[in-house]
């Protein structure tokens, strides 16, 4: 209830922008490319300049870090191999990095006074959960 307290007021100014490391964000290791979601807020923020934005992050891996570690992926009953493991150290520590310089480069840009608060996302519904917990992978 002290939620929606805070945010009736708000209105309009309040939004959320979902993005993805696999997006085309994380580009290589340590290497984040803001170049299209700077296009989207900037678009954004032109047209609602007191806006307030939850920049809500999926983790999920992009193609190459797939390649680059398929051990570190969830493997299914069946044998697919999916996004990463939520028990891989090496997402977990590689996806926490970027997560990390995306934070500190959005503060030192243009939107760090529309940028309120971040949402941690992972799996396909971008909410934070996959349709099953199952996992066979070596980190598991």
């Amino acid at each position: 209830a002290s939620l929606f307290a805070v945010c009736c007021p708000l209105g309009d100014r309040l939004c959320d922008h979902a993005v993805g490391l696999a997006d085309g964000l994380w580009v290589g290791p340590q290497q984040l490319d803001l170049t299209g979601l700077y296009k989207r807020l900037t678009d954004y923020a032109l047209t609602r300049p007191k806006s307030l934005i939850v920049l809500r992050v999926n983790l999920d891996v992009p193609s190459w870090w797939r390649a680059l570690y398929p051990n570190e992926l969830r493997l299914t009953p069946d044998g697919r191999r999916l996004n990463q493991s939520a028990s891989s150290l090496v997402w977990r520590h590689e996806a926490g990095g970027e997560l990390v310089r995306l934070i500190e480069l959005m503060a030192q840009g243009p939107f760090e006074r529309h940028i309120i608060a971040y949402q941690l996302c992972i799996g396909p519904s971008a909410h934070g959960a996959w349709t099953s917990a199952v996992d066979y992978s070596v980190p598991a």
